[in-house]
């Protein structure tokens, strides 16, 4: 079928469109055929989409305080969303100038920090185009991840509740406490705080506040003391809260940067050659002749050598260790040089996947520095017998250093390509996102020297050591134990800022 009036080629992407709304149902499942697809979307309506999802998350967090309250209880689930709605009418009538003034304070807020968010995740999308539309694109994906934060609302928060629910159902199985004994949430009074007895029904409420956390705080008690054989999702309840709230954090950044980096349609600018070293125009220059202005032979710069991609892209040919080797060492060691490489207009996915090669490693160095933490910190008897605990911990402190690394990428070639942008009147955006991506190297070095630092920081405070230099300096020993660890990690922070810098200048002037 053939749309009249259009060429095959837009008919077909015509026909490939998704209304907006369809991402509700599509862009948590498939983010970046969402993102392709419904691109044609203006601004307003994503945000309106965007609007109606963070309303519905509101919605769902109030029903799951609700259930919650209820405790996990379907049939007690109706008084404590009335309960819950009291407590908000009841604030709104006693001031409702401030509650306004909170509400509105709380969505600029979540606004602005959703504009910042994209302003960082732009790179990772960016083409060789204005900026201004690098960061339309990575605002309309940014705004398409309220609909990630529902699902993970939805299924955390009912995990939470539900797994509350069993642990006090097996709690009543093991005849530790009784059915009628489990507590439910006082319901706040629902007259108005202008009525003759709201003060009364008031301090009444908070009484029953007070004895509801005192009856909780037994049932805890009881569940502390009792020597039964726990099942593993009763015992180990908060780690592995913790460890799905990890999951799901490193999910919601796998499918942004899915949306932000979707692969978009871009007419490439049209750009006079310029000399890659100094910018000068070198239109009706021969080949053979050197830039008048800097003195560099133009076929370095137009030739058709000029730009041939990293030794990563080539890695079929040469070999994926050998072109690691030679990619991750000119990054480190001559990151202008690798500048000079980068394939601006096209590049592709190869950085992506060279920065994903290291993000295993990353996570083995943090759940492994953790590991010899907890040894060397935890007692000898208490490692084993918590290990599942512990192993779910440094699950989880492994895949923060793997969202650190990738956030930390991403903001660091956001601040140098946006600021060297605007000085050269260029997106270099493109540039600065694949120097960061080659450097993941660097960064996985980083993350063991600053693993082994932290180590050995607590070994010397373990030992004393810090207190006896207390004594000679005069400066208190954890402010010394601080200063070793920050002092040589934040060296090697402004180092990476440097080769990042070097890196996306040597880009500048790319004619391809």
């Amino acid at each position: 079928m053939v749309t009249a009036g259009l060429p095959d080629d837009k008919a077909s992407t015509r026909e490939r469109r998704w209304p907006v709304g369809a991402a509700l149902l599509t862009a948590w499942l498939l983010p970046a055929t969402t993102a392709k697809r419904t691109r044609h979307a203006s601004l307003n309506k994503i945000w309106f989409l965007h609007f109606i999802t963070a309303l519905a998350t509101a919605t769902t967090i109030f029903l799951l305080v609700a259930w919650n309250e209820a405790g996990g209880r379907f049939d007690a689930w109706g008084a404590q969303i009335r309960g819950v709605f009291n407590r908000f009418s009841r604030d709104f009538v006693s001031a409702p100038v401030e509650f306004v003034l909170a509400a509105t304070a709380i969505i600029l807020l979540m606004e602005l920090a959703y504009t910042v968010l994209a302003a960082i995740v732009m790179p990772w999308g960016a083409r060789d185009e204005p900026l201004r539309k690098s960061y339309r694109s990575a605002l309309c994906s940014t705004f398409l991840s309220s609909i990630h934060i529902l699902v993970i609302v939805v299924v955390f928060g009912t995990v939470v509740v539900a797994s509350q629910g069993l642990k006090q159902n097996w709690m009543i199985g093991h005849g530790l406490i009784k059915a009628e004994n489990v507590p439910l949430a006082p319901i706040p009074p629902s007259m108005s705080s202008h009525d003759p007895g709201y003060s009364k029904a008031l301090a009444a409420y908070q009484a029953t506040v007070q004895q509801h956390q005192r009856s909780l705080a037994v049932i805890q008690h009881i569940y502390d003391l009792s020597k039964l054989p726990k099942p593993f999702y009763v015992e180990n309840r908060e780690p592995l809260l913790v460890s799905l709230g990890g999951v799901m954090a490193l999910w919601l950044l796998w499918v942004l940067l899915r949306s932000v980096g979707a692969r978009r349609e871009v007419t490439p600018i049209a750009r006079p050659p310029t000399c890659e070293a100094c910018g000068y125009n070198l239109t009706a220059i021969p080949l053979e002749s050197r830039c008048p202005e800097c003195g560099m032979v133009v076929s370095a710069s137009l030739g058709p050598d000029v730009r041939p991609g990293t030794a990563w892209q080539s890695r079929a040919t040469m070999g994926t260790v050998w072109a690691w080797c030679k990619t991750a060492f000119i990054a480190i060691q001559r990151p202008d040089e690798l500048g000079r490489q980068l394939l601006i207009v096209e590049p592709g996915n190869d950085h992506r996947r060279f920065m994903a090669l290291h993000l295993p490693i990353v996570f083995g160095v943090g759940f492994l520095m953790l590991l010899i933490f907890a040894l060397l910190s935890a007692p000898d008897d208490s490692f084993g017998a918590k290990l599942p605990r512990f192993l779910m911990v440094m699950a989880v402190f492994g895949m923060a250093c793997v969202g650190g690394m990738v956030m930390f990428s991403l903001l660091a070639a956001a601040t140098i390509g946006i600021f060297e942008s605007f000085r050269y009147q260029r997106n270099l955006l493109p540039a600065a996102m694949q120097i960061a991506c080659y450097l993941a190297p660097y960064l996985t070095m980083w993350a063991v020297f600053g693993g082994a630092t932290g180590l050995g920081v607590f070994w010397a405070e373990d030992a004393y050591v810090f207190r006896g230099l207390q004594d000679i300096t005069g400066v208190f020993h954890e402010t010394l134990a601080v200063a070793t660890w920050l002092v040589p990690n934040v060296a090697c922070c402004i180092w990476f800022f440097l080769l990042l810098y070097r890196g996306t200048i040597g880009a500048a002037y790319a004619n391809r």
